[in-house]
């Protein structure tokens, strides 16, 4: 098969996606590839949608981009045309996610509401977000990441996120243009199927997580804010069940090999821990 070496990755937060950053910036690295460069600070204008003057001029067409960048068919598809290139991401399920997020970028700061701790307050906006006023989501830069943000990421506007119909539209519209959708939770099996699909050596997937909370920073969530999430978040977490079961899919259809990849993979990953750490 043909290596693959233009890469867009749509990178969503606290998705495990500075880990698979480093990955793309090792590889391109490696292989001497141009990377599409923000023209200012880390991102790609985000919380705007991309367009291609927030790009540093580059005198070839570019490989690779991997810096936060919120999705925008168009013009990412000028600079990335889809003949030829990997259009990747990678999605969390919305439990784990809306904590990660809510302590990471500290989004209580973006609400009037009092608590002993980062957790109960988001268990008293949890329970109070009825009366939310979806207009607050474009009042401040965290604030876009409070509801489905992975959706926000990934282009779509937060006005129509309770039009349940009009997200499973988007959706399908997202299987056409993605290549391939990570699953942070299989992460091994994800970085062999990106492996696969793209044509690369198991020494180009291996990786060291980066940006990973320490467990005494990981809050303990109830059963009933578990339930309150998924309701406040629940176009994403459509997103993700309908992600989730087109990667398995896309294992099975890999066949047993697939396996022995990831066999493979679990060895030589343990064997540069060993020496690295």
């Amino acid at each position: 098969c043909k290596r693959v070496d233009h890469v867009l990755f749509l990178k969503t937060h606290k998705t495990g996606s500075s880990t698979l950053t480093n990955l793309l910036n090792r590889y391109g690295n490696k292989h001497e590839l141009t990377f599409a460069l923000p023209q200012t600070a880390y991102s790609f204008n985000w919380p705007h949608k991309f367009r291609t003057v927030y790009v540093v001029p580059v005198y070839r067409r570019p490989h690779i981009l991997c810096n936060h960048a919120r999705f925008n068919k168009k013009p990412m598809n000028i600079l990335f045309p889809k003949k030829d290139t990997k259009y990747l991401t990678i999605l969390r399920h919305p439990v784990t996610h809306f904590e990660s997020i809510f302590n990471f970028m500290k989004l209580w700061d973006s609400l009037n509401i009092k608590g002993r701790d980062s957790i109960e307050i988001m268990d008293k906006f949890l329970q109070g977000n009825s009366s939310f006023n979806p207009e607050y989501l474009s009042s401040k830069l965290t604030a876009r990441l409070l509801r489905n943000p992975m959706l926000f990421d990934l282009g779509m506007d937060y006005r129509y996120f309770q039009d349940l119909s009009a997200v499973w539209t988007y959706i399908q519209t997202l299987h056409k243009e993605f290549d391939l959708v990570l699953i942070m939770e299989y992460f091994d099996e994800s970085m062999v199927l990106m492996k696969r699909t793209f044509c690369w050596d198991i020494d180009d997937v291996l990786y060291l997580k980066l940006n990973e909370r320490r467990d005494k920073d990981k809050r303990n969530i109830t059963e009933k804010m578990k339930q309150n999430i998924l309701s406040w978040s629940q176009a994403d977490m459509m997103l993700y069940r309908s992600f989730n079961k087109t990667f398995w899919k896309r294992i099975e259809n890999e066949g047993p090999a697939f396996y022995y990849d990831l066999a493979r993979f679990r060895e030589r990953k343990k064997e540069v821990f060993d020496m690295c750490v």
